[in-house]
């Protein structure tokens, strides 16, 4: 959320809770954001709090306003900037106009991937500006039909520039396949999904291998992705102007005919082609209360409502259940589904409820499911 040119902000939409708010960046993140980082305030929690232990607990109520949250921000941090060299890996000839990304790196993992927004020079050089103290991690950024690869360089800004980092490429993976849309030859529909682009998440060996990449779909639902790490690759998602679609639903994978339910191995340098990406369009919601037995909800408490097919293990689409035990789960294809409903609840002994529900396009049905937080032993939720 962004303030306005008087320093004033409204959040919209917030389920009631108790609430921390704070304004600025957190050192531990680094760099947060798109295009050049500008330089952020130090974070600070209202009224005036450095650190978030000594922040103001803030109460939202259901339906109500809360005012006043007022908060003096703390110091601007200092930026520095980054730069190198990016080559090839095998004749160490500087390489031209590669998109670089930052992530800001804590406790071992990547958060946040910054869009650098200029490209290496004729010689290869880069540079990054801007960055506050802390711990990122650089990789080349996806662009286009670029094939190349490579291992991310892990650097630390403390107080002053970091000079010389190197990037090494080499020729990265690729994937090609096409997606089907089930069960429709609807002309409409196929236009509309092949407007849509495929996103496909990466798990490599270190965490800081993975990555999620999109690309779009050909007119003949084709799609290609190159210079991509080695790991297991999953499509899972479909998404347009960077936003989730919610009437197209990822199915499931196949290669040579085989479920790919664990995913795509991908191998350094290596080809892998013929994957099918199955699609389904979904009209029905499922709308639902969660009915809490032997307990109740309290602050602190996350719970999900997924829906997974009958006969399948994936699940297709989840939703938060909200403080009042509401949910809805949109873009379902029609069919019977295994509705569960799981996450944390403190001091409760059982967190886990199911049960079957039919979905029909277009309808929306309503649906209460019971959760026993506190079953007999050997009982089964």
């Amino acid at each position: 959320f962004r303030t306005d040119d008087r320093g004033v902000y409204r959040i919209f939409g917030l389920p009631a809770g108790r609430y921390k708010v704070a304004v600025g960046q957190d050192v531990r993140l680094g760099a947060l954001g798109g295009g050049r980082p500008r330089r952020p305030y130090r974070q600070t929690f209202h009224p005036d709090a450095a650190d978030s232990s000594q922040a103001a607990i803030v109460e939202v109520l259901e339906g109500g306003e809360t005012s006043g949250i007022d908060i003096t921000v703390g110091s601007i941090l200092e930026g520095h900037t980054a730069s190198g060299r990016i080559i090839d890996g095998r004749t160490e000839q500087p390489l031209a106009n590669v998109r670089l990304g930052v992530a800001s790196r804590m406790e071992n993992r990547d958060y946040g991937y910054l869009p650098v927004r200029s490209l290496s020079s004729s010689r290869g050089e880069f540079k990054i500006e801007g960055l506050p103290p802390g711990r990122y991690s650089l990789v080349i950024a996806p662009q286009g039909e670029n094939d190349r690869f490579a291992d991310p360089v892990l650097f630390e800004v403390l107080d002053r520039d970091v000079e010389n980092l190197i990037i090494k490429t080499s020729k990265g993976a690729s994937l090609t396949g096409v997606v089907v849309l089930e069960g429709s030859n609807d002309k409409a529909l196929l236009a509309r999904l092949y407007r849509l682009r495929l996103n496909v998440y990466v798990q490599g060996g270190p965490p800081e291998f993975s990555t999620w990449r999109a690309t779009a779909i050909n007119p003949d639902g084709s799609f290609r992705l190159t210079g991509l790490p080695p790991g297991v690759a999953t499509v899972n998602t479909l998404s347009s102007d960077h936003q989730p679609v919610k009437d197209f639903v990822v199915l499931h994978t196949e290669r040579e005919g085989v479920r790919a339910s664990q995913g795509i191995e991908l191998k350094a340098h290596g080809d892998t082609n013929g994957l099918r990406v199955f699609v389904a369009h979904g009209t029905g919601v499922i709308r639902g209360e969660v009915i809490f037995v032997n307990g109740t909800s309290t602050p602190g408490s996350r719970l999900m409502a997924q829906l997974t097919r009958v006969g399948e293990t994936v699940g297709l689409r989840a939703a938060e259940v909200d403080a009042r035990g509401h949910f809805a789960v949109e873009g379902m294809p029609a069919g019977t589904y295994w509705l569960q409903i799981h996450g944390y609840i403190p001091g409760a002994r059982n967190q886990f409820a199911r049960q079957q529900v039919n979905v029909v396009d277009a309808v929306v049905t309503e649906v209460t499911i019971t959760l026993d937080l506190n079953p007999m032993p050997g009982s089964k939720p």
